[in-house]
Order: structure tokens, then sequence, then C-alpha cells
């Protein structure tokens, strides 16, 4: 009877999502004396409730949380569907997507050269995309680009240090790609830049 009640159990423990993040085989780094990097096949899907956390510089902590919410808002007695796709800071992050007051216009391209210099930088989360109360809101137009870049630097003592991330959305997900991190202070690199 015991060995029934495992065999059903270990059958049935898959399906309950004790974490809600998701377990990804080990990510699969390359790299050499100027940048860490690691494209990711299959790529990583971040869907509704279940977000996924990212060691980019190898240091075992975590530092960008990709987060993908769906829930309902009412308003005057109507309901209406709401969703967000964010990416978090969690470890002395900034943040760039484009030039200075250039939401839905200018995004950092494949080749851009990610720098002081060329992006504004900021300490906050990027709502990406999503939708509440009927209206568009984020930092990407889906309509217009559902893929494309964000770059990100780590300030230090000694300077700063740059890397890039290659996103893809929609209104139900988020797909990680690839990233980029340059391990030299100060070093300007490039959208898409691999070792």
């Amino acid at each position: 009877m015991m060995m029934k009640f495992i065999h059903i159990l270990s059958i049935l423990i898959p399906f309950f999502p004790f974490c809600s993040c998701i377990d990804i085989n080990p990510i699969p780094y390359q790299e050499n004396d100027t940048l860490i990097y690691a494209a990711f096949v299959p790529e990583i899907l971040i869907y509704a409730d279940h977000p996924f956390q990212l060691d980019i510089d190898r240091d075992k902590n975590d530092d960008l949380c990709f987060e993908f919410r769906k829930w309902n808002e009412s308003l005057e007695g109507i309901v209406y569907p709401a969703w967000s796709s964010k990416v978090i800071p969690l470890n002395n992050l900034l943040f760039s997507w484009g030039a200075q007051g250039s939401s839905f216009i200018y995004y950092i391209e494949y080749g851009n050269e990610i720098s002081r210099n060329k992006f504004p930088f900021e300490f906050r989360e990027i709502t990406l995309a999503g939708e509440r109360f009927g209206k568009r809101q984020g930092v990407w137009n889906l309509d217009e680009k559902a893929e494309g870049f964000i770059a990100f630097c780590r300030e230090a003592d000694e300077g700063r240090y740059y890397g890039w991330l290659h996103l893809s959305l929609n209104d139900s997900s988020i797909l990680l790609k690839e990233f980029g991190f340059s391990k030299k202070v100060d070093r300007a690199i490039r959208a898409g830049e691999i070792p």
C-alpha cells in the first residue's frame, strides 16, 4: 500500500507549482577576457505568475527578475483584463531601453554602442509592455516592435560594467533569448556582441 502511495505521489508532484520560479538547465555561459555571454536554447519563456531570476555575472547572486502578470480590474462595474511584463533589478543595476524621452520611438538596436555617452541609465524596474483599462503602457509598443534589446550597467567603485539583454514580447509572455555582459570596467560594448 505504501509503495502504491509513493508511486502516485511521484506522478503528481511535477504538477504542483511549489515554487513560482522557472527551473531551467544550467545557464550555458560562454566567456573570454572581456565578455560573459549566454544564448538560451531553447529560449526561456516567462509566462503569467512564473517569474524567472537570472545571474548575469556568475557570482551566484541573481541580478535580474523577469515577471509577467495577468489580472482583472474593475472600473464603474466593468471588468477589464490587465497585464504587464517587467524587468526588475535585484543587484545594483541601472537600465536603459533607448534614447532619452524616446518611449515607443527609438530603441536599442542590434549593433548599437552601449556606453555612458550613448544612453541614459536609471535605477528602476522597467515595464516593458502591458495594458490597463484598455490602454497600452510600457516602453515597447508591441504593435510596432515586439523584439529588441535592453541595455544595463552595474555601477562599481571603479566604474561601470555594461551589458545587454535580447528579448521578445507578446501579450501573454516574455521570451528571453540571450545576454552579454562586459568583464572590463567602462568598456563600451555593442548590443548583440558575443565573445
